[in-house]
């Protein structure tokens, strides 16, 4: 079984076991109150919230950072940090998972934390890395795991509600409720996707203010996560990735960052994806260049 289905079947069984819970505890609640279904849904929620940085750790298979492994990456990362300004460094992890990618995760309750993959290690070079590593940072002291964390269990939360007055309530002027809640649902993720990828705008421009190359080393750092990823068969997990755009083919870095800064973007293409397409970002850490 390769990696990218491993993946796939861990994070869709903890997605599945989470939402049985919540369907169990519906068919408890079906002679209950509305308002106590929603009590339920808000105080599984508030759990699922406190101990998702341990279904991340789960799901991507992440521990410490080998510091003595990687001696250079681990004194890189702590000066990075100190020019970023955090007074404590943010826990780094490194994650089993046999695609570059880099992420940042936790809560205030559990401490943030800054993971990178190895398959990440072995691609990049260390001025490229601590672009992925400034960007990763730029997240964390913009609060956006904290924000977007929260952010999404609106939705859920909603969506939850209309499942339970669709499929479970014997009061047919719910239906009507039921639906248009399931719209407001779809159209609030839609929302929060784009605040998603106007966070990573923020993100990379933090990188270029924290770290070597002034946006450069970013580039080409995006163009490498995303050739890689596109020879992966089936890769439609990289929406959740660094970067992902299918634009990018067989040709030398530098000549993929010329192409791409022309290249043209559908709406369709990033509709409903947390990151910017590719292009995009491109073009604005070239613009970041030109002011420096």
């Amino acid at each position: 079984m390769n990696s990218v289905l491993k993946l796939y079947l861990t994070m869709a069984l903890t997605f599945l076991v989470f939402n049985l819970l919540v369907l169990g505890i519906f068919f408890i609640l079906i002679p209950s109150s509305l308002m106590t279904v929603v009590f339920f849904v808000l105080i599984l929620n508030f759990v699922e919230f406190l101990f998702s940085p341990y279904i991340v750790e789960f799901s991507m298979h992440c521990k410490e950072f080998p510091k003595e492994a990687f001696p250079e990456i681990y004194d890189m990362y702590l000066n990075l940090c100190q020019k970023a300004g955090f007074t404590k460094p943010p826990k780094l992890m490194i994650s089993e998972v046999d695609i570059p990618n880099a992420f940042a995760y936790g809560t205030p309750l559990t401490g943030y934390r800054v993971a990178v993959t190895k398959p990440l290690i072995e691609l990049l070079d260390l001025e490229e890395l601590e672009a992925v590593l400034g960007h990763e940072l730029g997240h964390i002291k913009h609060k956006d795991c904290l924000i977007m964390s929260l952010l999404t269990t609106i939705p859920n939360i909603i969506s939850q509600i209309a499942f339970f007055l669709f499929f479970m309530s014997d009061r047919d002027e719910y239906f009507l409720i039921a639906e248009l809640l399931f719209l407001l649902s779809y159209v609030l993720t839609l929302i929060l996707l784009f605040l998603s990828r106007t966070r990573e705008y923020y993100a990379d421009y933090f990188s270029s203010q924290v770290s070597h190359g002034d946006g450069y080393a970013l580039q080409r750092a995006l163009v490498k996560i995303s050739a890689y990823t596109n020879n992966i068969p089936k890769s439609s997990i990289n929406t959740l990735f660094f970067a992902n755009y299918s634009g990018v083919c067989g040709m030398s870095i530098d000549e993929c960052i010329e192409n791409l800064k022309n290249a043209s973007v559908s709406i369709w293409h990033e509709l409903f994806s947390t990151h910017p397409a590719l292009p995009k970002r491109i073009r604005f850490l070239e613009s970041i260049k030109r002011r420096v």
